[in-house]
């Protein structure tokens, strides 16, 4: 019942081609070294003889004699009017990649200020070292190593020029235009293909080509059908180990709707709508488009075709799953649908036909109501018959069946509810009213995930089976008779007369087939010759009617495939990003890294912003026992603090207490908050320290409590990490909604809750009236007794959790969470080149190393090196 018709309504011509490109580049190249021509009896002279036009009829002339091509983001350079054409031999375009904002500052600070342009070699070593980082951006393929380059000092740019490492297999030649006044960098290329050994084939590039050629199949073509054609033509055995090169449903679907989104009239769907409400051709099937998000589609011929055909039954269900979300203000878009089972003809099957839809914000009950009364409307207004049909079948929505009741039945859920049981009871025939049934695989799916989430798996197949024998029941009263057995036997812990006589009626439930060899239960029941050492089990695990069970489940044959990993292309798109760079890194030969990459892999790798999980941990012990600042973080607190409250630095040793097994340093939980904080533009926030937590709570130090009172009057939110016994802890203090909340990654919150609370009392003098709320969260953490490292990884996922409002529940596991810690710290890290390696002061540089750029003070000099000799301890390490 999941449809989507939002991709089927926008259409445009497909853009120019690149052979018509191509074509129209060579005519531009031809007509440069034309002679004069003679058209329509008139001769033209060459470009070079054009000196008496004005610079208006010249450039009329050159673009009808070259006609540059109008293709979006591409621009035909004419060049000085006077000079004659060249051609050049990099001429396509790969991209343009402009810089950020922290990268141009420090060019214009360091480089580009200076009058006389001193640094000119240091300026284009960085350069280069820049564009390499960036280079991904705009082919994340091929690894390139500098030729030559060239400076023009009169129009100030850099044109570098370079090649992949397998050019002299036939790949690309590049030049690089570096702009510095534009702050961004043109590459260009001398062939479009890229051409690499075979043992390198799964590219991204043609994985793109393969990608576009699904595309133009898939236009005209279901995804389903598609998938099923390719998966028919790989071999048997291929098939039934799972080694086929064919995309997943979900990839085959995202590829029919890229496809079908190029047809678009504009790249914004609401604006899209609005264009084809204008058209004639669609004016009759969109009836309404609002704002915020309303959109009717619906035409008469649709209702007239149902009316004559006369369905018993339509189906109404909703979905989220829309080809191109709208721009809109809210998580999910959803489309609800009411759907008909027609067939035509005799010999026709049935076919699903759309008679009603619509696209919206949010699912509730008005907003659906709303759509449903338009639609009422609208066929009263063209004499069609209301309601269209004698029955609706929808899912387990609360919001879906109040509006079906309200607008088809003009009754409540109580009262209709009343009206059924009458009618049944009563036994009155068919109704006056229609009858809203609910989907039966929808209640059986939410069953089964309650059993799954609140039974353990010894007890899954009893009360799953229980559950399907429950929806064959033929009355109200069969039904009414298993609910109350079930009750007692799932809420008796173990066996006896009660339960006994109550699996005993399950016997007369079970489906035809399903009671062969099932005995009484209870035939062998005696209580009296019980010795006292009788060891009591479950219902489930000892009736005859569980084992019977256990014996139908195991008939079904089972297949045992072997397990080969399966070589499918995963993910066919372009990925723009620099972390594929950095994989393809990981692949070079030692050699080429040390002969060619070493500047790159020293001074980006290492330290500047490196997001990967093998960073700093393999640094060595004697790099381990030395102080070295790798990290600082002054515009965090500098934004949520009006004056320095924390280290804004990191050293290495706090960077490595991240990896696996490690317990959490304090300094290192403080700061992973403050990016919490930042992150989600919290605002009138404060954090204490650790230490002031336990003081604050476990302590009694009259500074702190008096800091304490200044803050609760002058913020909202107060997050207060407690490091006490080496454990930590927190605390969350609302002061807008006066709620008081802890949490302890070992449980038993309950129990310091009030000792805390009345500690948060007696610091406030007693002020705090009887409207605060003093409360706990609810995780899923079982036993954390043990583990004596992750109380710190679980207070930071607990704090991001409770600020964005989620639930404690499906926790990350903590090596997960770590990575993620790691790389956000690494992300939020600034620029390190001028502060000094050991010490972070700035103002005393005596040496600066010829690779990382890292700067060390003379005091350090002679406090962590014997002698200068052009390296530092960190670029010794990892060199």
């Amino acid at each position: 019942m999941k449809h989507s018709r939002i991709a089927y309504f926008s259409w445009t011509t497909f853009p120019e081609g690149k052979q018509q490109q191509q074509q129209r580049r060579g005519n531009y190249q031809r007509h440069s070294r034309q002679q004069p021509t003679i058209t329509d009896g008139v001769s033209h002279p060459p470009f070079s003889a054009l000196a008496n036009y004005s610079i208006d009829e010249e450039y009329k002339l050159i673009c009808e004699k070259i006609k540059p091509p109008k293709t979006p983001n591409k621009k035909v350079i004419l060049g000085t009017l006077c000079s004659s054409l060249q051609r050049s031999t990099f001429k396509y375009r790969e991209g343009t990649v402009t810089f950020t904002r922290y990268e141009t500052l420090f060019m214009q600070e360091n480089f580009l200020n200076e009058p006389t342009f001193s640094g000119q070699k240091q300026f284009i070593v960085y350069a280069k070292d820049l564009i390499r980082r960036k280079f991904a951006l705009v082919n994340n393929v091929c690894s390139i190593t500098y030729t030559s380059q060239n400076w023009n000092s009169t129009n100030f740019k850099l044109c570098i020029y370079a090649k992949c490492i397998y050019f002299y297999n036939g790949c690309k030649k590049y030049k690089i235009v570096y702009k510095p006044l534009l702050h961004q960098f043109d590459v260009f290329s001398n062939c479009e293909n890229v051409t690499h050994p075979l043992l390198e084939y799964k590219i991204p590039q043609v994985r793109g080509k393969q990608r576009n050629i699904a595309k133009m199949t898939l236009k005209d073509q279901k995804a389903a059908k598609w998938r099923d054609v390719y998966l028919c033509k790989q071999s048997k055995e291929l098939r039934q180990v799972g080694q086929v090169a064919v995309p997943s449903a979900q990839v085959i679907r995202k590829i029919r709707s890229e496809a079908k989104n190029e047809k678009a009239r504009h790249s914004d769907p609401f604006i899209d709508l609005y264009l084809m409400l204008k058209d004639k051709n669609w004016s009759d099937y969109i009836q309404k488009i609002s704002y915020p998000l309303e959109i009717y589609l619906f035409s008469l011929s649709q209702l007239t075709l149902i009316q004559k055909l006369n369905p018993h039954t339509l189906f109404m269900d909703a979905t989220a799953n829309v080809i191109k979300k709208i721009s809109f203000n809210s998580k999910r878009v959803f489309m609800y649908s009411i759907i008909a089972h027609i067939q035509r003809e005799e010999n026709e099957t049935l076919i699903l036909f759309p008679l009603c839809e619509s696209f919206l914000s949010r699912h509730f009950s008005t907003d659906i109501e709303r759509f449903l009364i338009y639609v009422k409307t609208f066929c009263k207004d063209n004499n069609l018959r209301w309601p269209l049909c004698q029955r609706i079948i929808s899912d387990w929505s609360m919001a879906l069946i109040t509006a079906i009741l309200w607008v088809f039945c003009n009754m409540e859920l109580p009262i209709y509810i009343n009206a059924c049981f009458k009618n049944l009871d009563q036994k009155l025939g068919k109704p006056s009213f229609l009858i809203l049934q609910l989907c039966t695989n929808h209640i059986i799916r939410i069953l089964y995930k309650d059993a799954e989430n609140h039974f353990n798996e010894s007890e899954h197949k009893f009360i799953k089976r229980q559950m399907i024998t429950a929806m064959y029941c033929s009355n109200i009263e069969r039904f009414f008779q298993w609910v109350t057995s079930f009750l007692i036997v799932l809420c008796s812990e173990y066996e006896n007369k009660y339960t006994i006589c109550h699996l005993n009626k399950f016997k007369n439930n079970l489906l035809m087939g399903c009671d062969e060899g099932v005995s009484s239960f209870g035939d062998n029941y005696d209580t009296d010759n019980k010795s006292e050492f009788y060891v009591k089990q479950p219902t489930y695990s000892q009736s005859d009617f569980y084992k019977r069970g256990n014996d139908i489940y195991t008939q079904t044959e089972e297949i045992n495939w072997k397990h080969v990993e399966a070589k499918v292309l995963h993910g066919t798109q372009l990925k723009n990003t620099e972390i594929l760079l950095e994989d393809k890194w990981k692949r070079t030969p030692k050699k080429i890294k040390n002969v060619k990459h070493a500047h790159f892999m020293l001074s980006q790798k290492i330290f500047k912003n490196y997001t990967s999980d093998e960073c700093f941990s393999k640094a060595n012990r004697l790099l381990k026992s030395k102080r070295v600042i790798v990290e600082k973080y002054n515009y965090i607190f500098e934004t949520i603090y009006t004056k320095d409250i924390f280290n804004t630095y990191e050293e290495l040793n706090d960077i490595l207490c991240l990896d696996n097994k490690q317990e959490l340093y304090n300094n290192v939980l403080e700061l992973y908050v403050h990016i919490i904080i930042y992150d989600n533009k919290i605002n009138s926030v404060h954090c204490f320290s650790c230490m002031e937590g336990a003081l604050i709570f476990f302590g009694d130090n009259s500074e702190i409590n008096e800091k304490f009172e200044q803050t609760l009057l002058q913020y909202k939110i107060i997050v207060i990490p407690i490091l006490h016994n080496s454990h930590f802890t927190f605390a969350y203090i609302d002061t807008s909604s006066q709620t008081f909340i802890y949490i302890n990654p070992v449980g038993n919150e309950e129990a310091i809750l009030s000792i805390l609370f009345n500690k948060f009392k007696a610091i406030e003098n007693n002020k705090v009236n009887n409207m605060w709320i003093a409360r706990t969260e609810e995780h899923d953490l079982q036993n954390l007794k043990n583990d004596k490292t992750n109380c710190g990884v679980f207070v930071c996922q607990f704090l991001e959790r409770i600020v964005k409002n989620e639930a404690l529940i499906d926790l990350a596991r903590p090596s997960d969470y770590r990575k993620q810690m790691k790389d956000k710290i690494l992300q939020y890290s600034e620029e390190l080149t001028y502060d000094c390696l050991h010490c972070y002061t700035v103002d005393e540089t005596e040496k600066q190393c010829s690779k990382c750029y890292r700067v060390i003070c003379k005091r350090c000099i002679g406090d962590y090196y014997k002698e200068w000799k052009n390296f530092c301890n960190l670029c010794k390490n990892n060199c």
